[in-house]
C-alpha cells in the first residue's frame, strides 16, 4: 500500500517589523506536489512512490535499519558508534534528531555553513532539480554565472572552476593537477 509522504515547502515572509524571513510550512498531503518556476508549472506524481523511497513516511525500527545496512553497505562505510550507534531521522539547523526527538549537536557533517535544511538552500536545490538536473559537460547558464560568482572573489592566479560531485573527487583533481602542475608524482598523506 502506497503511503503519502508529508509535503514541506520553503516560503520567504515579512515580518510585522519589515524584516525578511524564513521558514518551512508544511503543505496539504496530495497526490501530486506543483513546482512553479516562473511561467512553467511542474507537477510530481507521488501516488507510485514505494514506501522507502522517501524520508518522511513511517520508519523502519533501528534494528531493521541496522539489518538492511549490514546487508547492502560495504563494511568500510563505518558508523560512528558501533555498540549502539544513533539513528538519524531528521536535522534542522546545527541539529540531528534521533528516532526518540532526542537532539544532537551535529560538528561532524558539512553543514557549518548554512545548517542542515536551510529554506534558502531547500528552495535553490528544489528550483534548480525541477528546471535541469545535469552535470557540467551541457551548456547551461547556472554553472558559468555560478564560476563567475566564485572567482570573482579568488585571487587573479585561480581564474578557472572545476565543478565535482564530492570532497574525494575534489582531492584526487587536486593530486593530479598539482602532479601535472610540478611534475612530481609523489604524496605525503597524512593520518591520525
Amino acid at each position: 500500500k502506497t503511503r503519502m509522504c508529508e509535503i514541506f515547502r520553503a516560503a520567504t515572509y515579512i515580518d510585522p517589523k519589515g524584516i525578511r524571513n524564513h521558514r518551512i510550512e508544511r503543505c496539504r498531503p496530495s497526490k501530486y506536489v506543483k513546482s512553479k518556476l516562473g511561467h512553467r508549472e511542474i507537477y510530481f506524481n507521488l501516488s507510485n512512490l514505494n514506501a522507502r523511497e522517501t524520508s518522511n513516511m513511517e520508519q523502519m525500527s533501528k534494528s531493521e535499519t541496522i539489518a538492511l545496512r549490514e546487508k547492502y553497505i560495504g563494511p568500510s562505510c563505518q558508523l560512528f558508534f558501533k555498540k549502539d550507534p544513533i539513528k538519524i531521522v531528521r536535522a534542522r539547523g546545527q541539529y540531528m534528531f534521533d528516532e526518540k526527538g532526542d537532539a544532537y549537536l551535529d560538528c561532524i557533517n558539512n553543514v557549518c555553513h548554512v545548517g542542515h535544511c536551510h529554506p534558502d538552500v531547500v528552495k535553490a536545490a528544489c528550483n534548480q532539480i525541477a528546471t535541469l538536473n545535469t552535470n557540467n559537460r551541457f551548456l547551461h547558464d547556472e554553472i558559468v554565472l555560478c564560476a563567475e560568482r566564485i572567482l570573482s572573489t579568488m585571487p587573479d592566479e585561480l581564474s578557472v572552476c572545476y565543478f565535482v560531485n564530492s570532497g574525494s573527487e575534489a582531492n584526487d583533481l587536486a593530486i593530479r593537477l598539482a602532479q601535472i602542475h610540478t611534475g612530481n608524482k609523489d604524496i605525503i598523506s597524512l593520518e591520525q
